[in-house]
């Protein structure tokens, strides 16, 4: 990664500038995916494939898991 024309003004004023708008979807949908993951005592096979669809919601395209061995893997996920 190039970090060339990062500059700690440059990183001031943008930090400056931010703001986040209210009543974005976005934002606030990050603490629901939050309380989801809180609240499952043992990730399984459901679960992960339920979040990975509903994480992946926020990205343009569909995710396409390949659930060959997931069964196995799971609990290495907790």
């Amino acid at each position: 990664m190039n970090f060339i024309n990062l500059t700690y003004e440059k990183l001031r004023s943008d930090a400056v500038m931010f703001s986040i708008v209210e009543n974005d979807s976005y934002i606030e949908a990050y603490p629901e995916f939050l309380k989801y993951f809180a609240s499952i005592e043992k990730i399984e096979r459901h679960h992960l494939i339920i979040s990975s669809h509903f994480v992946y919601g926020w990205m343009p395209t569909i995710i396409h898991l390949d659930l060959k061995g997931i069964d196995g893997s799971i609990p290495f996920c907790v």
